[in-house]
């Protein structure tokens, strides 16, 4: 329910976090600034898939973790191997 500012939604077989970058602020207090560039960082270290979608006829931020990076990262700092 994105009227509450958050919902997921399965796309293209992965689960994905809708959330409007206004409802970051009112949730957060991010701007959309720093949510933007948040989100720039995570692409770039491929942390994370941001893409563009339309939800509900509007376009709107799309954002999923990508597990093997993520968790290739997280073992190395718990000390555990994964896989």
């Amino acid at each position: 329910d994105l009227s509450r500012g958050k919902s997921t939604v399965e796309k293209n077989g992965y689960l994905w976090l809708i959330k409007p970058l206004k409802s970051w602020w009112i949730d957060y207090r991010l701007t959309e600034r720093r949510v933007r560039r948040s989100m720039a960082i995570l692409k770039r270290n491929n942390l994370a898939d941001v893409q563009v979608f339309k939800s509900d006829g509007v376009p709107t931020m799309h954002i999923r973790i990508v597990e093997d990076v993520f968790l290739k990262l997280w073992s190395g700092l718990a000390g555990v191997e994964i896989g």
